[in-house]
């Protein structure tokens, strides 16, 4: 999560505490609080992982949150680091399927996805290192779902298998 500040995109400084708030069979539950380094104080992380999904869900809130800033999740396409290939946006979702890495691809792609539920108000943004950003302005708290794979792994190896998952997902499972 990324906070727009001083006239442009900065990220908070490491965690400052962590506690677990469930461990199980089904799901694990966790908070990670950062300290305060903006007019919007400390930012408290609520993180929800469940067995056998591809995504996992983040609740954020701020201390308090001036109406006017801005702060959401988003995706590293910094050109340095060469994070290329199939990148879809669209309202509330921004999902990357990367062309093969090593010679001749053999270390496989690398996939990537940040939503919000279907209908959430929230700004699409591109920052100074053109990291794609989905900012909410003004909220205290907001909630959003991220996830990965690779194709090596076998599940996933193309990125129209890849968009329609990240897609089936955040239309029945983010309510």
């Amino acid at each position: 999560v990324a906070m727009f500040a001083d006239g442009e995109w900065k990220t908070y400084p490491d965690w400052e505490s962590c506690r677990i708030l469930h461990t199980g069979p089904d799901f694990c539950e966790f908070e990670i609080v950062y300290p305060a380094f903006s007019a919007a104080g400390r930012m408290t992380y609520h993180i929800t992982l469940k067995r056998g999904e591809r995504f996992f869900r983040n609740d954020v809130s701020f201390e308090r949150m001036p109406p006017n800033f801005l702060a959401g999740p988003g995706i590293d396409l910094e050109p340095k680091r060469d994070h290329h290939g199939d990148l879809v946006e669209a309202d509330g979702l921004v999902s990357l399927f990367e062309d093969p890495k090593g010679k001749d691809g053999v270390d496989g792609s690398t996939m990537e996805a940040v939503f919000v539920a279907p209908g959430e108000k929230v700004e699409m943004m591109t920052d100074h290192m053109n990291c794609r950003v989905l900012a909410f302005k003004g909220r205290k708290t907001f909630t959003y779902w991220a996830g990965a794979s690779w194709s090596l792994a076998g599940e996933v190896t193309t990125s129209a298998d890849w968009h329609r998952i990240v897609n089936e997902y955040r239309k029945g499972n983010t309510k």
